[in-house]
């Protein structure tokens, strides 16, 4: 038995270390300044472009917009750098109407990163979409209705989410702590919504700063606390005794997280409402995407739950799922600790 418990410490942590390592580069989560393409349509066919490439690169790919046929360049583009990447800026010219023409991102459909597209024609109408690698095109729409304003900012804010590993292991991380106690799960995340809520709508109408970088770190940081605190529950010490305790104060610290979590979901709104002078309704479409994305993750992972617990309630597997579930707490808890702080390492060396 010594040599089992004596065994299992030191496997544990090195299969978490693996696991982690691993998954923290090809799970990277991303940054929360996405790519920016901005295209301003003039009278006669002209078009300013603005690029946006973040600073952080995938190996080997570089991403680029690809305009529809009959546009050409008109000059070559100017470089400058800005706090989050570099910025290029060109003109072309575009024979025939643009609605119901694509914009493609080439590349994009092979890494895990995000787009904006934000697209204003002559007449002064404005739409912008978040465009992933399962959504690498953008078709110009006719007109901008409030029903597809509402549609695009709710995609936009449910990708996002989806996209972004810090913000899902986060809510995870939550649900590992907390799926014995069900109020408490369900205060904790109320919590959490009502934090980046909070958080989204005072940044994203210009009445509080974002942080950049330095939110980024704490966004990873806050998914350390839950792996510490995973831990801390596996080894049956007193949760009082932990400074961080999400089990004791589920509305209080999940709240300030989610506040923390939510300047990160405001950095992707700023830069999507930038050309926009209505600015409430794209708020609250994207803050109830983000929602919608966070409900289908915990739906999926309670149905996970709840279909292992009734596997293990089966005489075949009962042994076996007592002894899985000794392990998975821990190799949770030590894998959610490493990803984070190798998030928090990674993001840390854009500061120096």
């Amino acid at each position: 038995m010594l040599f089992n418990r004596r065994l299992f410490t030191v496997l544990m942590p090195t299969f978490a270390l693996a696991f982690s390592v691993f998954f923290s580069s090809v799970l990277f989560a991303h940054p929360l300044a996405p790519a920016l393409l901005k295209i301003d349509v003039e009278p006669g066919g002209r078009a300013r472009v603005l690029w946006k490439e973040s600073m952080t690169k995938v190996a080997n790919v570089n991403l680029a917009p690809v305009f529809p046929l009959g546009c050409r360049r008109l000059n070559e583009p100017s470089v400058s750098n800005v706090d989050s990447g570099v910025l290029y800026e060109w003109e072309i010219h575009c024979v025939g109407a643009w609605v119901g023409e694509e914009i493609v991102i080439q590349g994009l459909s092979t890494v895990d990163a995000t787009v904006l597209v934000d697209y204003g024609d002559a007449g002064g109408e404005r739409a912008s979409v978040l465009l992933t690698r399962h959504q690498s095109r953008f078709v110009i729409p006719e007109t901008v209705t409030v029903l597809k304003t509402i549609e695009g900012y709710t995609y936009s804010g449910v990708v996002h989410l989806m996209s972004g590993w810090d913000h899902l292991l986060f809510v995870f991380g939550i649900f590992v702590l907390l799926y014995q106690q069900r109020k408490k799960m369900l205060l904790a995340i109320t919590a959490f919504t009502i934090g980046h809520s909070t958080s989204l709508i005072f940044i994203g109408l210009n009445l509080a700063p974002a942080l950049g970088v330095w939110i980024e770190i704490l966004i990873a940081l806050s998914i350390t606390c839950l792996a510490l605190e995973i831990l801390n529950v596996k080894k049956n010490v007193n949760a009082k005794s932990f400074v961080f305790s999400v089990k004791d104060y589920p509305f209080r610290l999940t709240a300030f997280f989610g506040f923390i979590h939510g300047c990160g979901f405001a950095l992707v709104l700023k830069e999507m409402l930038s050309n926009t002078s209505d600015k409430l309704l794209p708020l609250v479409s994207f803050n109830i995407g983000i929602e919608l994305g966070q409900c289908i993750m915990l739906l999926l992972f309670m149905s996970v739950s709840v279909l292992l617990s009734k596997l293990g309630r089966l005489s075949p597997y009962q042994v076996l799922h007592k002894r899985l579930v000794g392990w998975v707490m821990p190799f949770l808890g030590y894998s959610l600790g490493i990803m984070s702080m190798y998030w928090v390492l990674f993001r840390s060396a854009d500061i120096f």
